[in-house]
């Protein structure tokens, strides 16, 4: 499609906003807040791709779509088209489809007997037992076996051929792994060879217009601490954008979330600043298509890294989680502030962490961790417990009454979602036990699929559930009005209570919403009061170990914070009293 001929940009459907609409009442059902920083990054027009991480499986893209103010087609596994509620709602919003080679992989004949490296770099010669390689591989196909991944580039007979390994088996010291070692006869799959090139015009056509793409490059959703290696994919959409003279921009964004799989959490949003594709990778492109592919996935990547927190393991990001709340103390720090300075001490601890001195603090600050975690702390219920006798009774009190208001109104809307919840739980639970089993390299414990999933049960079972409890209060209503119960109110309560059913019962969700999340954050607040008031010995010895523990960390920020690889100070604090705002970027806080 020619740059100078594009086709006219096709206006978004009612069925586009009515689902972003029902997708801004699921996000705003299901977390707490979303923080928006730097939309103003974000193009309000023009060919744009984007790029995030993907840690939260359908609800990434569901964030996107309602927080990007423009239509978005997402490209999305073309199995998921055929999933309930998803490929209903995937066609509405004109995502593209994409036939991955793993969703179509096949268990080969026969097995792997053995894999011997040969004279080219990472390539080996493969033999099978009563394989069947001539009739049921191909050149361009994958087989994969011990984890790894190969690429077929000769047949010689049903029981040999050669591959080679496949980019992304590697360490991160840019080592090929080549341990495929095989002591016993090992299973393999096949992963045929896939034609994208009607995907990739789709995609092309959709920019020439002006349109926007969304695009997950880890090419699948993951609850690591890290982002996955990425797809040559999207590099292949914005070089061959240029190519046909379409001068379109990448937009990264990072999707921070505090614990994605739990209802009322947080969310942060943070847009990078956007870029274009380079003459001179244009110009690489023509003679070394693979070299500057690699290249504009390290910037794409590294956009994606200036606005997501990344960690090498779930035990680092609890350390730098408590080292950036020691570090913090009473300071008080926007949500892109205390999320950039997250992002800051991970870098900090990738860094420094096998220095000796440094070794020491985050065995302290891990060892408090766990003191936090057997009480039910967090490191702000400590600090927020050094208070006076008078002060703490005073503030224990009202968080009772607190509790005792919001209690009742948190449990109307608990009462008549409770089947609702359970359900959705229950399919969640089966669904991240069964990603662990099937995607065991990409999940750890499944939890990126657990949101998506309750989401997905909540839409179907929601208004179904709703309709059954109308119809229930209706069939008492009529059997108490046969049995004369009502006395000269039945002519009245007939429409009375189905009326108040339908409209009472969307208004209870809100009010319960809100009274859950302030009753949790009262019952949260007593445990630290209540724990100086029972045990104050106790309490009094964690608030002198944390003091002293923050003094550490600080003064370690102070003596290595010039050799940090971002060339700036984290936070000053000095002797001022507040802290130095050393962020340019703006944010908008969206409470949806």
């Amino acid at each position: 499609m020619s740059a100078l001929n594009p086709p006219k940009p096709q206006p978004p459907t009612i069925g586009f906003y009515g689902i972003r609409w029902l997708m801004r009442a699921v996000l705003a059902t299901f977390f707490r807040r979303v923080y928006v920083v730097g939309i103003e990054q974000f193009p309000i027009d023009g060919p744009t791709i984007v790029v995030a991480n993907h840690s939260n499986q359908f609800v990434d893209a569901m964030m996107l779509l309602t927080k990007c103010g423009r239509p978005v087609s997402f490209l999305i596994a073309e199995k998921s088209m055929h999933r309930p509620v998803v490929g209903q709602i995937a066609r509405i919003i004109k995502a593209v489809p994409v036939v991955r080679r793993k969703d179509i992989a096949a268990t080969g004949t026969g097995t792997i007997a053995a894999a011997t490296p040969t004279s080219s770099p990472f390539t080996f010669s493969i033999t099978g037992d009563a394989t069947r390689f001539l009739t049921a591989v191909k050149i361009g196909d994958q087989i994969s076996f011990t984890s790894l991944h190969f690429t077929v580039t000769e047949i010689e007979s049903d029981t040999v051929l050669t591959a080679k390994l496949s980019a992304g088996e590697s360490d991160s010291g840019g080592k090929v792994n080549v341990n495929v070692a095989i002591t016993a006869p090992t299973t393999f799959k096949i992963l045929p060879k896939v034609d994208h090139s009607a995907m990739f015009t789709h995609v092309f056509d959709t920019l020439a217009a002006g349109g926007c793409v969304g695009i997950f490059p880890e090419g699948t959703s993951t609850d690591h601490t890290q982002m996955l290696e990425f797809q040559a994919g999207v590099a292949i959409m914005a070089l061959g954008a240029r190519v046909r003279n379409i001068n379109v921009r990448i937009q990264a964004v990072g999707l921070n979330y505090f614990h994605a799989h739990k209802w009322r959490s947080r969310a942060v949003m943070r847009f990078a600043e956007s870029f274009t594709v380079s003459d001179e990778l244009v110009a690489l492109a023509e003679s070394d298509k693979k070299s500057a592919s690699q290249k504009l996935l390290l910037s794409i990547r590294s956009h994606l890294e200036s606005v997501t927190f990344q960690a090498p393991s779930y035990r680092v990001a609890r350390i730098v989680h408590v080292g950036r709340a020691l570090y913090q103390g009473d300071h008080k720090l926007s949500v892109s502030e205390t999320t950039e300075l997250s992002r800051r001490f991970a870098i900090a601890y990738n860094q420094f962490a096998d220095r000796e001195e440094i070794r020491e603090v985050i065995n302290q600050i891990e060892e408090y961790s766990k003191t936090l975690d057997n009480l039910h702390l967090h490191d702000r219920d400590v600090r927020n417990a050094e208070l006076g006798f008078c002060r703490s009774f005073w503030l224990l009190f009202s968080k009772l009454i607190g509790i005792f208001v919001y209690l009742p109104l948190m449990c109307l809307g608990y009462i008549w979602a409770f089947p609702i919840i359970a359900i959705a739980s229950h399919q969640a639970r089966k669904e991240m036990e069964k990603a662990q089993k099937t995607a065991p390299t990409t999940k750890q414990k499944g939890l990126d699929v657990v949101a998506s999933k309750e989401v997905v049960v909540g839409l179907v079972l929601t208004p179904l559930f709703y309709l059954i409890y109308v119809v229930i209060g209706t069939i008492i209503t009529e059997l108490a009005l046969m049995n004369g119960c009502c006395g000269g109110f039945g002519d009245h309560l007939r429409w009375i209570i189905p009326v108040a059913l339908i409209v009472g019962i969307p208004l209870i969700v809100p009010i319960s919403l809100v009274a859950g999340d302030r009753f949790w954050d009262a019952r949260q607040a007593i445990v630290p009061i209540f724990l100086s008031f029972c045990n104050k010995n106790s309490m009094e010895e964690l608030r002198a170990t944390r003091t002293a523990l923050q003094e550490k960390v600080r003064q370690l920020v102070a003596e290595n914070v010039h050799e940090l690889e971002f060339g700036e100070r984290i936070i000053d604090f000095g002797n001022q009293d507040s802290v130095m705002n050393i962020f340019s970027e703006s944010m908008q806080v969206d409470n949806m």
